[in-house]
């Protein structure tokens, strides 16, 4: 680099570790003050916007947007489920040793931009993301539940029996009695979900969580994320299970 950038957009967010709903880039976003120019290229991508108001700290010696900032500007720039994925990302709550950022702070990083492009879209998914949401998954999940017309669900509803703890569902609506899990394929797969149990005793110890969280509920729907390509998959699955929709919303 001849000048110095400030690292934003994607590249920001793989060096906080915010989860993205879509594939990496390959180039790496940086963000210029407008009077310095430059044009992309392959391994560059420049965002050239005056800097003032614009959130930064320094991350192993590199200038990075902030995770507020950074969220906001990727829901300013990506369709509104990305957006939302991201925002949930810095908001989580379980997240070691503190949450990376604040609802407060990312609705402030949104509104700073007020007016410009993708700014209502950006403000919309700071008013829907949440802390509560473990996986980009569960994310783009609550994203289509919401464009489909389903009601809001709670989520992490605690579940125990006569044996004591049995889940935090992703998602429930107690009105109809119903559960909501959506399962990627990583608790099967990663060794560090896996608490040292072979892929074989991770799948019979889910079985039986199941089971008894079945013993629980009305009803329980499970997802896969390929269930999210296209939506109508998961309105099937949730209409099939007797939750009423009042027809699809417009995706900001």
């Amino acid at each position: 680099m001849r000048s110095e950038v400030v690292f934003s957009h994607h590249a920001a967010a793989a060096l906080w570790g915010i989860r993205m709903l879509r594939e990496w880039p390959s180039t790496v976003d940086v963000s210029v003050d407008r009077a310095s120019g430059g044009r992309s290229n392959g391994v560059l991508r420049r965002h050239c916007r005056g800097l003032d108001g614009v959130a930064v700290t320094s991350v192993d010696g590199l200038l990075v947007t902030t995770p507020a900032q950074t969220v906001a500007d990727l829901a300013r720039t990506l369709p509104f489920a990305d957006g939302v994925v991201a925002m949930d990302s810095a908001l989580h709550l379980k997240r070691k040793p503190v949450p990376l950022a604040t609802t407060a702070e990312v609705r402030e990083c949104v509104a700073a931009f007020e007016g410009s492009r993708g700014w209502r879209r950006a403000l919309v998914a700071a008013d829907f993301a949440t802390g509560l949401s473990d996986s980009a998954e569960e994310s783009h999940s609550r994203v289509q539940i919401h464009l489909l017309g389903f009601p809001a669900p709670q989520l992490q509803r605690r579940f125990v029996d006569s044996q004591g703890f049995v889940a935090d569902t992703d998602f429930y609506w107690e009105e109809f009695d119903h559960a909501g899990e959506s399962d990627g394929h990583s608790k099967y797969t990663d060794p560090k979900l896996r608490n040292g149990m072979t892929p074989g005793e991770v799948v019979i110890a889910e079985k039986k969580r199941e089971n008894r969280l079945r013993r629980l509920v009305r009803t329980l729907s499970r997802w896969e994320p390929a269930d999210l390509y296209p939506p109508s998959r998961l309105r099937r699955i949730l209409t099939d299970a007797g939750l009423p929709s009042s027809g699809s919303r417009i995706a900001r």
